[in-house]
């Protein structure tokens, strides 16, 4: 079947080239009508298609040479750090360079330290605390103090 097939689509495109319509070429071929009749109709929209033209040589020889100068003005985008690389980098641009600033900062570190301690220790009722662990806590609190007012990043 697909040798009688191939036979009568090869005799089909010649005598559709050769001018006869398609009703005519699919009634002398009745046993493949059925399967011709889809491929005669995509060999005749082919043919209605109109050829491409191509551009000549020195056309696509001028549009590559203007497509390389447009590649040489644009700028190169750097390649971005990793997001460790940047979280580092936004850190170092959050630090102020500012000793005013900066002085400022361990202050409010230190209120901060000690306000969370003493909200932590507040907050709970079923913690009662002795008096001696009261100065624990205080040196905690001073030793902190300490540690972030000599940071060099605070």
């Amino acid at each position: 079947m697909t040798t009688d097939l191939t036979g009568a689509l090869d005799v089909a495109l010649e005598q559709l080239h050769g001018g006869e319509r398609i009703p005519t070429i699919l009634a002398r071929h009745p046993a493949q009508a059925e399967a011709l009749a889809p491929l005669l109709n995509a060999a005749t929209a082919l043919n209605a298609i109109r050829p491409v033209e191509m551009p000549s040589p020195e056309a696509l020889s001028a549009d590559r040479n203007d497509f390389l100068a447009e590649i040489a003005h644009l700028q190169i985008q750097p390649v971005s750090p990793g997001p460790l690389a940047r979280l580092q980098e936004w850190i170092a641009h959050q630090i102020p360079r500012n000793p005013l600033q900066r002085k400022e900062q361990r202050r409010m570190s230190a209120l901060l330290v000690k306000a969370t301690l003493i909200i932590s220790i507040s907050s709970n009722d079923d913690l009662r605390l002795p008096t001696f662990d009261l100065i624990f806590i205080r040196m905690l609190v001073s030793f902190s103090f300490i540690v972030i007012s000599s940071s060099k990043y605070f």
